[in-house]
């Protein structure tokens, strides 16, 4: 024991004389990279000096050795009782001293791996993004922003375009770059031997103010020296969770902030650093090896972070509303075949201002915003973009359709704002309802000059405003208030933007980020558009006129379809299979049509009759398939149709039945529809699985998480790659057995089935509000556009 106290006071003294002339020569001085690697010394030869020094072994001479001997001869029974009573456990100074020292050790120990499954955690809750070989963590957690390794924790409040985002993005990237994690693992670790220390503690936090000056220089090196300073000043420090960690906002200001203006050059710097030379000498050596930059053929910045990781994190503009959900990547344009001419109508104008905002916005003055922006953002040279107003002037219904008209337009897109009904108490308005999301409308279809066009040219555009995250309310029909577009002679839509009278909705359409993420939906929607009717491709969803199934062989008679998303199967050669509806898919028959000639209608792989179909419930329907593809329904029934309707309910659990529920000495197996009656009587009413947060949930999911390009890597060609997979959901959510059903090829199963196994815990199937084991499919579609 005292050897090692000895010891120990040696590791003391040593780590005091080195840090005394750290103290006096080096601290607050601008060679960081010198400092830092002076320190990490210190923690070896602070262990290993001493070491030099102490003698293990210890030799008696022969003498001792003697009395040694004739002393136990000489007293034995004294040596004997002794022995005896030391067998018995007692405390002594020793065993306390010990006892002390390592329970220490121990708290120390389970401090950084408590601190080490909190960072787990975070990475298994939060979505991922990598940008090289950086991983980027999207969160909300305390403390946040800060690093480590090669994790960057980036609390989404933050807006990361700004300019004090960027210099912080920038600080953390450096404490990534220079692998100043290493730095504070090695001395977490040596805490925990050496917690008795004092030095050891001062340097720990020396270690992490030089680590926040090297970051704060790079950080001003791209940007404002006064801006970093200001945002030092005025930052809140947050709470601290993570003690392996580069918390932004951790370290004290003052000497920061000192640092950062500290622009001298000591007159003796360099012999404060040789006077240490010779005895680092061996130490700076090894470690120049780990201190060699790894250059990248694309190295990591501020700007491939943020072109790859906008998409996921919040802003927050003047206005106070947090934006999500944005997708600002810029697909590449559309190869068509020929220019066409879209002619886009900034709705009011002038005088008329039209709706207003609970702002004081007008909306003459933000549809001529949009408007601008779609011609300024469109890149595809094929599109002719005009507009039928580029200043704030007045042109009534008549002359927009007059001036549009006289272009030969192929397309008509009107640009608007909604408002909601006045609330009224007491004869005094006190507000407005409060109704959101974007609408589009076509006209009627007696008075449209092509409806089935017109309502494709909306469909297409509300799926891409679906898909990037806008409340959207469907598309409507009208045949009052908008003469303008019954009076165009092409395929005509009207998009409500959204609502003026929604506070948090008004002051969202007046952020630049929004209403290009509006422009750019539009834009794609009339793109898909354009590319589906170029292929021949009659998608006719909105309905299906009996009159011109002689004209159009693929229709099919008398069924009107509906669906919030649908998606087009083709081959390789660009026929369509079949189209699948989705998001609450529904059918109706025409009142005129008692049966159906000719099509095939199949209820969960079953064929069933127009009766059977007229009781089937559009709440129990999970996605109908339009097959008229020959070779498609050939592979399906070797009767003589011209079209199958295929539907797929939700299905649900199966599962056994209780001891009361036997027959003939077996347990009945059997399946529980939506509020079915069972054997016992008894109504089972079953919800499906479903992932946390829902269908919105799920995409930011895929967004955040799933490595889009994986079939561009491996070569495959311009199209849709479906990926269809199946997987076990456990009573507690758990996923397991994830099984490919459909494989389109190019690495796309393999990567969803990734991104399922490494996913959050589902919300499993219940039966009477009582979760049970159930196997569910979903589908992922990868897309790739024409170069």
């Amino acid at each position: 024991m005292l050897s090692t106290a000895y010891y120990f006071l040696q590791v003391i003294l040593c780590s005091a004389i080195m840090m005394g002339y750290y103290w006096l020569a080096l601290r607050n001085k601008k060679f960081h990279q010198y400092n830092r690697f002076y320190l990490l010394a210190v923690v070896l030869l602070s262990w290993t000096v001493p070491l030099i020094k102490i003698q293990w072994i210890t030799t008696y001479s022969s003498e001792q050795q003697v009395i040694r001997f004739l002393s136990v001869v000489a007293d034995n029974n004294s040596e004997i009782e002794a022995v005896v009573e030391s067998k018995g456990f007692h405390w002594s100074l020793e065993g306390i001293a010990w006892f002390v020292y390592l329970l220490m050790g121990f708290l120390l120990l389970i401090l950084l791996i408590r601190a080490f499954y909190r960072i787990y955690v975070l990475l298994k809750t939060n979505s991922c993004k990598r940008v090289e070989d950086v991983y980027l963590i999207i969160t909300q957690a305390e403390g946040t922003p800060f690093s480590f390794f090669r994790y960057i924790f980036w609390n989404e409040e933050i807006d990361i375009r700004s300019a004090s985002g960027k210099q912080i993005l920038q600080h953390e990237l450096t404490h990534v770059q220079q692998k100043h994690s290493v730095d504070k693992l090695l001395i977490q670790l040596m805490l925990i031997p050496g917690w008795f220390n004092p030095f050891f503690w001062l340097l720990k936090k020396e270690m992490e103010m030089i680590h926040e000056f090297i970051a704060d220089k790079k950080a001003v090196g791209d940007g404002d020296t006064a801006a970093l300073a200001q945002m030092l000043l005025t930052a809140v420090y947050p709470k601290h969770r993570f003690d392996l960690t580069h918390p932004f906002f951790f370290s004290p200001i003052k000497r920061r902030l000192q640092m950062l203006t500290n622009h001298k050059n000591p007159r003796f710097s360099y012999i404060r650093r040789l006077v240490i030379l010779p005895l680092l000498a061996v130490v700076i050596v090894l470690f120049a090896f780990r201190n060699k930059e790894y250059r990248a053929k694309h190295p990591i910045s501020v700007k491939n972070v943020l072109e790859s990781v906008i998409n996921d994190v919040k802003t927050s503009p003047r206005s106070g509303v947090i934006i999500k959900d944005i997708d600002l990547e810029t697909l590449a344009p559309m190869k068509l075949s020929k220019t066409y001419r879209i002619i886009i109508n900034p709705g009011h104008g002038g005088e008329d201002l039209g709706a207003r905002g609970v702002n004081g916005i007008t909306e003459s003055a933000l549809t001529l915003q949009l408007a601008k922006m779609l011609k300024e953002k469109n890149t595809n040279p094929q599109l002719d973009i005009i507009l039928t107003r580029s200043t704030d002037e007045f042109h009534n219904v008549v002359q927009v359709a007059e001036k549009a008209n006289a272009l030969s337009p192929d397309l008509f897109v009107s640009i608007h704002m909604n408002s909601a009904a006045p609330i009224r108490k007491n004869g005094k308005q006190i507000g407005y309802n409060q109704q959101k999301g974007a609408e589009i409308y076509v006209a009627d279809k007696a008075k449209a000059f092509d409806y089935d066009k017109s309502y494709q040219l909306a469909n297409w555009i509300g799926n891409v405003l679906t898909e990037t995250g806008t409340t959207f309310q469907g598309i409507k029909s009208r045949s009052k208030g908008i003469y303008v577009l019954q009076a165009i002679k092409c395929p005509s839509v009207l998009v409500e933007a959204g609502y003026l009278t929604h506070k948090e909705e008004a002051a969202l359409l007046q952020t630049a980020t929004y209403q290009e993420k509006m422009v750019r939906a539009m834009l794609q929607g009339i793109e898909r558009y354009l590319a589906t009717t170029e292929k021949g491709t009659d998608l006719k969803l909105a309905e299906i006129n009996p009159d011109e199934s002689a004209q159009r062989k693929e229709s099919i008679p008398g069924i009107e379809f509906m669906a919030n998303r649908l998606t087009l199967k083709e081959d390789k050669q660009g026929k369509t299979e079949y189209i699948k509806l989705e998001g609450s898919p529904y059918f109706k028959f025409r009142d005129q049509f008692s049966s159906l000639e000719g099509v095939l209608f199949l209820l969960d792989g079953k064929k069933v009759s127009y009766d059977d179909l007229l009781n089937v419930s559009p709440d129990n329907i999970q996605e109908i398939k339009i097959i008229k593809d020959q070779a498609s329904i050939l592979a399906l029934t070797k009767e003589a149709v011209t079209g199958v309707i295929q539907i797929s309910s939700k299905q649900p659990a199966s599962f056994k039945a209780t001891s009361d529920l036997i027959k003939d000495g077996k347990p009945i197996h059997f399946t529980a529809g939506f509020d079915e009656i069972t054997g016992n009587g008894l109504v089972q009413r079953q919800e499906p699985v479903s992932f946390p947060g829902g269908d919105t949930a799920w995409r930011k999911f895929l967004e955040r998480n799933l490595n889009r390009d994986i079939p561009v890597e491996k070569g495959a060609p311009p199209g849709k790659y479906v990926v269809k997979v199946s997987f076990i959901v456990d009573k507690q959510g758990k996923i397991s057995e994830v099984k490919v059903v459909d494989d389109p090829g190019y690495g796309t199963a393999p990567e969803v089935v990734r991104l399922v196994a490494k996913g959050p815990n589902w919300k499993p199937a219940t039966v009477n509000g009582k979760p049970v084991v159930s196997r569910y499919e979903k589908t992922v579609t990868f897309m790739i556009s024409e170069e």
